[in-house]
Formats: structure tokens, sequence, C-alpha cells
């Protein structure tokens, strides 16, 4: 490919410095370029483009790609004649300044089409800083692609981003033209830094950061995690710094906002900073991004540099898939280069000589008893981010033997030590499954030996065990040694499932002891149903797993034909189904299946017979009988009482609630140790809802539990979440003595007061007692602001504002919203943040600020389409549709209620639905589409029918009366129209009675 220079430079405000060529400086020609004929695409680009997400329509992109490629090619069309010159492919590098550089040169459009979107010579804009382009002449390395993925995604931060399905459809694409692909797990940017430092400082050809990235106080950070998984923000100093002197040859910020620029150009966006301090060249996205559209671009681009492409080739066939598959951002994906481009960062596949790649995943050397791979691919493994970060650290501490995975059948423990084995590719894994004997693991164990001596002294039984093993692992050459001991409860005493049977056990301690005592990085991973008891587990981790929750449950969900978003069965079944499952993955498997099975009961019939005779069934799919036979009396004792609680509780409250029991923490112990009491990260417990338990209704046993969580999540806790919160008041109202219930009441008195005063406040709204609302709702704020709790104080000020604005006090209900819009900010309530944004829009279009309201109603609309809520976005969209028609944009309108009505019916909107179709037809009679005009209102006659909106009703026919009696003199048709309106209208008693009837005199005239 050709490298074509264009380098832009703003001289006074009136002009912009051309200078351009091939790949010489010194032949570089030159000419001036007046900004007027763009200076108001320059100007509108902050609102039409960068804030306007997702509503600059593909034609609006055509204009501005026409408008600024005529600018640069001028009357004799220089840039037009070196293109058509050009036999080779093209790399259009475009150095700007200033306002210049905000501009979206990605959309460049020859009145044929995009640059980018043309198959033949390839053209594709790079953003270029520095020094003029060069091809790098470095050595090609003959091996694969080798690419160091870290997706970030900190607790409480939402959305929770896809990264696994984005790890999942990289390897997908690349399955004919296989890349290396090593993870950091921990979304840290010191781990990151010290897995790169553990490498050649060539090693890794592209780094690719993904996770939520944002520009704050006008600077650009990208949110990383910290040490313990918490949010970190990071600035381009900070990857800089992880990076520094071994910066590959891409680095992709897969983030929104990592390509785009501030203050209308002159600050450099994240990726242009990053140059400066030493990348290559950079990939990042101007604006908000759909999750969705950034998969697919790591899905194409990684495929065509697996395949040998050349950088910019590599993005053209990017940018060109895209559009293909109607992504709607191609157009936000940015290169930043400097310095010498390079060519194919890797040789083709076939090359002679060249390095096989490393196996991509463990999952297939993961067995069942029947030989059947029982673990999740690398793409269709999600959630266990906190578990599998613990582990690794594990796993790469010198001072640590191992880790030990326990837990409850079908909680994901072979799963998740497969996922550990495809995250540490250094190590020769070993995968044993079952039994363990020690002829069968010194065979497995010698397999991989060259030296025959070694392989004699291993099966040599004259010798110690553990000698023998201590020889291998210090004459081991190259990686080593990860021992997986899958489903080691086959290796327990079934009488006692936390003690190892004795010929194990002897083969067990040998292991350990060996691996302890060479201390050359050998590890062991077991995974196994019960935590055993073992001396030689001393420097083991030890990570037990609970069920899924919160987005890795709704991810696992998604993935399952009955619980997706495409699923048939009926919302009240789903949610019956998923609380049988009760978070475990392999239940929820089970239930899927089983969903689908052809029966002649209905699914509420199916439902109603897990939940009764076939609870059996279920229970079997998680729980072993010797398991069961463990559940002696004082257990279950202590197990119904403990059942209490719905949420994981701390140990303190099961010792509460369990009165004089003997041994209660002995017995949690031990119910900790065997799965029956799921342990989370925090160490609280919860007794797993698949456990027969049957469930006291013991008012005393609330009163404690009430009590207890009392004191520990309200007088002791910082601030309880409202979770927390609701389970005492949930345990609270159980009991019914009434001292008690004082008690709690009193002990509840801020919260619940702060409550009642909200419903006093609404129920004061539907009387049309406005200041007596607004009273209301400021008692019950200054509550909210004195306990801390940001959630209900966000909603008040959400509903004074909202009051204000019924008044005309515009000023002061945005004052309230933007108070309520920092609090959802805080906490991180998307859902709110739109809707508050929405109403701000609202308000300032009501203000004369058209621009001001278009920026909110876009970041309104970003929010609703990353959070799925489709219903706010159509809404968004309409408002938004009404903004252009004040601006005179027609066809602009037209589109973005035509995109509403997409949305109204995919979800079912049947009223959202008849009034767009309204509006579509009004404006089509505007233009004189008559017949356009009569058909939409027809179908939103029709609607309105069906749902029964006589306004609506009466308000259609009354148009297309009138249309059809001034626009097609169809007197006779159209007066049974209008004299069906005026009918419906004088049934309701509308106003618009007498409006109707002067139109029928008129006409009848």
């Amino acid at each position: 490919m050709q490298i074509l220079h264009i380098d832009l430079r703003l001289i006074d405000g009136s002009y912009a410095d051309l200078r351009y060529g091939w790949e010489n400086p010194n032949a570089f020609e030159s000419r001036r370029l007046p900004l007027a004929e763009i200076q108001d695409l320059i100007d509108l680009m902050e609102v039409d483009y960068y804030l306007d997400r997702r509503l600059a329509l593909p034609e609006d992109y055509v204009k501005t790609g026409r408008r600024l490629y005529a600018w640069l090619d001028g009357s004799d069309r220089w840039l037009a004649q070196r293109l058509d010159s050009a036999k080779a492919g093209v790399v259009l590098a475009i150095a700007t300044s200033g306002r210049l550089s905000h501009l979206p040169w990605e959309v460049l459009h020859d009145g044929s089409s995009f640059l980018v979107a043309r198959a033949y010579p390839v053209l594709v804009p790079v953003r270029w800083q520095g020094e003029a382009l060069s091809w790098c002449d470095r050595p090609i390395p003959n091996r694969p692609l080798q690419t160091l993925f870290m997706a970030t995604s900190p607790e409480g931060v939402t959305p929770v981003l896809s990264f696994e399905a984005e790890e999942g459809r990289i390897l997908e694409a690349t399955k004919k033209q296989p890349l290396t692909l090593t993870v950091e797990e921990s979304g840290c940017l010191d781990e990151l830094e010290n897995l790169v430092a553990s490498y050649d400082p060539s090693y890794f050809d592209v780094v690719h950061l993904t996770g939520h990235a944002d520009i704050a106080n006008g600077e650009p950070l990208f949110i990383t995690e910290s040490e313990t998984g918490n949010r970190l923000d990071s600035t381009p100093q900070d990857i800089a710094k992880a990076l520094q002197f071994r910066f590959p040859s891409l680095l992709f910020l897969s983030g929104c906002r990592t390509g785009q620029s501030r203050r209308g150009g002159e600050v450099l966006s994240m990726a242009a900073t990053l140059l400066n301090l030493g990348a290559k060249a950079v990939l990042g996205w101007a604006r908000p991004v759909l999750d969705t559209d950034g998969i697919l671009a790591a899905e194409k681009l990684y495929a065509a540099l697996a395949a040998a492409r050349a950088l910019p080739e590599a993005l053209a066939l990017t940018y060109q898939a895209m559009i293909a598959e109607e992504a709607q951002d191609w157009h936000l994906l940015r290169l930043y280069v400097t310095g010498a481009l390079s060519k194919n960062l890797v040789t083709p596949m076939k090359t002679r000589g060249r390095q096989p790649v490393r196996k991509a995943s463990m999952a297939s050397e993961f067995l069942d008893v029947e030989k059947r791979v029982k673990v999740p691919t690398r793409g269709s493994f999600i959630g266990r981010r906190r578990p599998l970060q613990n582990c690794l650290r594990a796993l790469q501490d010198p001072d640590r033997t191992g880790v030990l995975l326990h837990g409850m059948g079908g909680l994901g423990k072979s799963s998740l030590a497969a996922r550990l084995c495809d995250r540490l590719p250094d190590f020769e894994r070993v995968i044993w499954f079952g039994p363990l004997d020690e002829a069968g693991l010194l065979n497995r164990l010698a397999e991989p030996v060259k030296d025959r001596d070694l392989r004699q002294r291993l099966q040599d039984s004259n010798e110690d065990l553990k000698y023998r093993l201590l020889a291998l692992f210090e004459a081991k050459t190259g990686p080593t040694f990860l021992l997986v001991l899958d489903d080691f409860e086959a290796n327990l005493e079934a009488e006692s499932l936390r003690q190892v049977k004795a010929p194990v056990a002897k083969v067990l301690g040998a292991l350990l002891w060996a691996i302890e005592s060479v201390q050359m990085g050998h590890k062991v991973l077991i995974t196994c149903r019960y935590d055993f008891d073992f001396t030689g587990l001393a420097t083991v981790y030890k990570q037990p797993l609970a069920g899924l929750k919160d987005a890795d449950l709704q991810k696992k969900c998604q993935q399952l034909w009955a619980f997706g978003q495409k699923s048939v069965i009926e919302e009240g079944l789903r949610n019956r189904a998923i609380a049988l499952a009760d978070r475990n993955p392999r239940l929820l498997e089970w239930l899927n299946r089983v969903l689908q099975e052809p029966s002649a009961l209905s699914l509420g019939e199916v439902l109603d017979a897990l939940e009764g005779e076939r609870q059996v069934e279920l229970r079997e799919k998680v729980l072993a009988q010797a398991l069961l036979a463990q559940i002696d009396e004082p257990m279950r004792a202590m197990l119904t009482r403990a059942r209490v609680y719905e949420l994981p509780v701390p140990k303190a409250a099961i010792v509460a609630v369990c009165g004089d029991m003997a041994d209660v923490d002995s017995l949690m112990g031990k119910a900790v140790a065997l799965g029956l009491l799921e342990q989370s990260p925090d160490e609280s417990l919860r007794v797993p809802r698949v456990l027969s338990l049957d469930l006291i209704e013991d008012e005393e046993l609330a009163v404690q539990a009430a009590k207890s969580l009392y004191q520990i999540w309200w007088e002791e806790a910082e601030s309880p979440s409202e979770v927390q919160v609701l389970e005492i008041y949930r345990l609270a109202i159980l009991e019914k003595t009434e001292e008690i219930a004082a008690n709690i009441t009193t002990a509840l008195a801020n919260q619940g007061k702060a409550a009642i005063l909200h419903q006093l406040a609404g129920l004061k709204t539907q009387q049309g007692d406005v200041e007596g609302a607004i009273t209301f709702y400021q008692q019950s704020l200054e509550i909210e602001e004195r306990i801390g709790n940001a959630q209900d104080k966000a909603t008040t000020l959400h509903q004074l504002a909202d009051l204000k604005a019924q008044q005309g006090d515009v000023e002061g209900a945005i004052a309230f919203y933007q108070q309520s819009l920092e609090m959802t900010e805080r906490i991180g309530n998307a859902q709110d943040k739109a809707t508050t944004l929405h109403q701000l829009a609202g308000l300032k279009a009501q203000q004369g600020d058209v621009v001001g309201a278009i920026a909110l109603y876009q970041q309104s609309l970003e929010i609703q389409e990353q959070i799925g809520n489709a219903q706010g976005k159509a809404a968004t969209l309409h408002r938004l549709a009404d903004l252009k028609a004040q601006q005179g944009d027609v066809e602009g309108e037209i589109a973005l209620y035509q995109k509403s009505l997409e949305i109204q019916e995919q979800i079912g909107d049947a009223q959202g639905k008849a009034a767009t179709l309204h509006q579509l037809a009004t404006l089509k009679a505007q233009q004189g589409d008559v017949e356009g005009a009569i058909a939409l209102f027809q179908q939103s006659l029709e609607i309105q029918e069906q749902i029964g909106n006589a306004q609506g009703k009466a308000t259609t026919l009354g148009m297309l009366g009138q249309l059809l009696a001034d626009q097609k003199g169809d007197v006779d048709t159209a007066i049974p129209y209008l004299q069906e309106s005026l009918a419906i209208f004088q049934r309701i008693g509308s106003p618009n009675a007498q409006i109707a009837q002067d139109i029928l005199d008129r006409i009848e005239r």
C-alpha cells in the first residue's frame, strides 16, 4: 500500500494550510483551503456527531463525508486524481491540528462510496502524528499473532460488558488462522505491567484493553481495577507506565471515547496522547460505542491480522465488514499512528518453519465418566471473575502449592479449573479425573519424560514415592507442571466426606510434599465438592464457590434458550424456573432442556411437578446421596434455622438464630466444607434452597433474625444496602409480638418515615395538591440526606423536579434534576440517569435551547441503548424527532420517527406505535405525499381502535377527513370520518368537539 500524506494546519481562523504528497516529505505540495466552506460542519460536530449518538443517520454521514472530501479535493480535483492513479491500496495519512482534528475523516466519501468501502484499491484513513510515515522494515517474526487481552470490570461499575463473548468471538474468528491469545485476568494495570515484563519486549504484537472509558473534567480515563477489584480511574500516563519500553505494534483501547479529542479538538484524545508517550499505533473509539459493535470490530480486525494482513489492510477490512453487517458505529473506530507503519505483524500460516500455535483451550481435556467434554468452551464460559482472579494470584504465588476449588455440584468447579488452565499456558498441564492411583499417575507424568533412566526411576517401587516425584520435579526441563485433580470427591471416604482414602492419602501427600520441597513452581489444582481435611493442604489456597448472581446470572440466562431475550416462555414461568435453579448453573442448563422437551403437560404443570413430586430429581442433579447422609439431626437443625435468611448473612447472624445449640461454629464449618452452606467472597453464608429443609414458622426465630441483622447491618455497618434493609424489614414483619415490632419499627424509623413521607407526597400529587406534595418530599429528602440513602434521595429530587416543572418553575425544576443527576451518576443507576437526562432535555427545549436539548436527549439515548431500555429509547427518539422538526429538518424528523417505530413494533408498544404513525402521516401530508399520509393514518387508526384509545381515534379520524377533503377533494368520503370524529369527541366530553364541528361545517359547505 502507498501512503498519501495530508497535513492540515490552521493559519488564522480563516484558512487551513494543506501539504500533501506520497512518502517523500520533500516533494509535498501545498495550498490553502478556506475554512468558511466547512465552518458550519466544524461547529456542528460537537452536537451532530459526538453527542448525537445513534441519531446521525447513514445519509448524514454521507453528506458529511462528501463535504469533507470536496473541501480537500478542491476545484482542481488533486485528491481524486491521486487516488485514481493508485494501483495498490492507499493509506490516507491525515495530520490535523485544533478543531480540524475533531472532524470525522473516517467518513470521507467521494460521491460514489465511503473511501473505506472501496474494495479496489483499498483506501483507509489513519490519523498521523509526528514525522512523515513510512513502512517499518523490521524482520517479520515467523510465528502466529501474539495478542494480550485484558478486560476491566470493577465492582459496582455498570453495565457489565460482555468481555467473555468478546474473547470467544476473537477465538472463533481466528479458528482457521489461529492466534495466541494471552489473557490478563485482573483488569489491573500493575498486574498488566508485571505480565508484560515477564515476556520478551517484542513478544506481544497487540495489547487489547476492553472496558469502560470516559472523559471526566476534560481529561480521558480508562476505568480499570485495583488489586482488590474496585474501580480505579487510569490516565493515558498510567497505561503508558504499564507498557513503557514494551509498547506493542498495536494498542487497541476498546472503550468509549478513547479516540475522541476534547474541547472541539483542542485537547488530544487518549489514543493520540499515548502516541506522544511512546505508543506506535493506537486504535480507539470516537464516542460511546455499542458493546456489540466493539466485539464485531475486534473479531474482524484480529481475523485479518492473524491472517498476516498489514495493519492498514486489516483496518480497511474491519470497516468493510462492519458496513456490510450494518454496524452503526463503524465510523467511530479511529487509528492513530506515528513513525513507521507495520506491514505484516506475522508471517502467513503456511510459511516454512513457522512456529506452531499454542492450543487455545483445555476444555476438551475435561471429561466426564462417559468421556464427554463436561465444561464450556473458552468462548462460552462466563462469570467467576473474582474467584478466577483469586486463584490465579495463588497459582502464581511462590509460597502457595496450589488451589482447591470446592462447592456444591453444578456450580462450575471443573469449568473454572479449565479456565485457569487456559490462563496459565506456560505450565505443562496434566489433568487427572476421578479416583487417583499411584501407577496411573506415574504413567501420566512419565509420558513427556525423554530421559529413560528417569522414567525407570519413576516406576521403581523400591524407592519411596515422594522421592521419585521429587527427582522428576527437579529434573524437569521446560514448563513446570500444573497437575489438575478433577472431581476429587471420588477419593474421599463415603462415611466421612472430609477424609481422604488411605491409598490416595499416600499419593496426594507425596505429590504435595515433592512440589513444596523442590520449589520450582510446580502447582496442583484440585476440584472437589467438599473441603476435605488433609495436612498437606496447609499451603494450598482454598476457593469456595457459590451460586451465580447479578450480571453473571444474567449472562448465563442469556446463553440459554428458555431464559434468553428471545425466549417464548411467559416471564412468570421463566422466573419460577430461575428461582428453582437457585443460581446453580447446572440446574439452569437442566431446566433449560426440560422446558424445551415435548410434553403433554403445560410448562406451568411441569414447574408444578418440579416444585413438588419431581423435586428429588432436581436435587439429584447437584446433591450426592453420600452428602445427604452427612446431614444428621444437629446439622439439619442448624441449616433449618439458618434458612430463615434469604440473603447471604454473616456467621454471627446464623449463630444468633441457633440459640443454645452446641458446637454451632463447628457445624457451620462442616456445612461450608460439604457445600451445605454457600460461602460468598466476603465469607457470608446462605443455605441453598435445593436442600430439602422445612421452613420453620417460628415467630421468635424471625424476631431473633431481625434483631441480629439490625445490629450487624444497621447499627454496626456504615451504610446498609437496600437489599439488606429489605431483608431486615421482611424478617421484622414476619413476627407478631407487638413489643418487638415496636422496637424494629423504631430501629427503622428514619428509613420508614422517609418512605411514608414519600408515599404521602405521592397521594398529595394525585389529589392535585402540589404544594403539599412538595412539602412532604422535602421532609423525606431531609431524612434521606441525614441517613445517607443516596438512591431514595435521587428519586425524591427527581419527584421534586417534576412538581416544579408542573408549577412552571423551569429553573427550579432544572436545579432539582441536576442534583438528582449527580446522585444517580455517583451510585451508578443508569436507568434513573437516563430518565433524568430525558426530563432535563425537555425543559431545555421548553426554554428554546434546542441544541442543548438534543445533547441531553443523546446522552439519555446512549444509556438506554447500553441497558437495553427499548421503550425509553423509542420515547427519546420521538422527542428528538420533534426537535428536528423545530430545526426545519423534515427528513431527519421522519428518519427518527421511523427508528422509534421500529422499536415500538419490536416491543409491542401499540399506543406508541399509533402515535408515531400519526406523526409520520402528518409529515407525509406536509411533503405533499397524500397517498402515503392516508396509508399511515389508516394504520394508526386500526391500532387506536384495537387498543380502545377514543381520543387518539377521534384525532386520527379528523386528520383523515381533512386530508381527503382538502388534498384529494373527496368530500363524500371525508364527511363520514369527520362525523365519527365529532361524535367521539362529544361522547368523551373533549374540548376538541367544537373544533371538529367547525371543520365539518366548513367542509359540508
